[in-house]
């Protein structure tokens, strides 16, 4: 998986905001990333995000998505907490 120099920009909102401390995350990119590998990159650049794996999910351009979803470099994209109704 080679790195082809462009960056992804995950926004952060609610809870996973005030986890991590910011609203956005750059990371690089690369052919054929999806959203599993996006999602082993944060838990290790992130190590507490593995511990509320099941409270977060990943949206690509405002739907969330399942981890074999593939990434574009022009996809907003989106770490959101859980979403509780009632």
């Amino acid at each position: 998986m080679a790195e082809t120099g462009s960056k992804i920009d995950l926004r952060l909102y609610a809870s996973v905001k005030d986890l991590l401390g910011t609203d956005r995350i750059y990371l690089d990119w690369y052919d054929n990333m999806s959203v599993g590998d996006l999602r082993e990159k944060l838990y290790e650049l992130f190590p507490i995000l593995s511990v509320v794996n099941a409270q977060f999910t990943i949206s690509i351009n405002r739907r969330a998505v399942d981890d074999t979803k593939l990434i574009r470099t022009t996809d907003e994209l989106a770490l959101l907490p859980p979403i509780s109704g009632g």
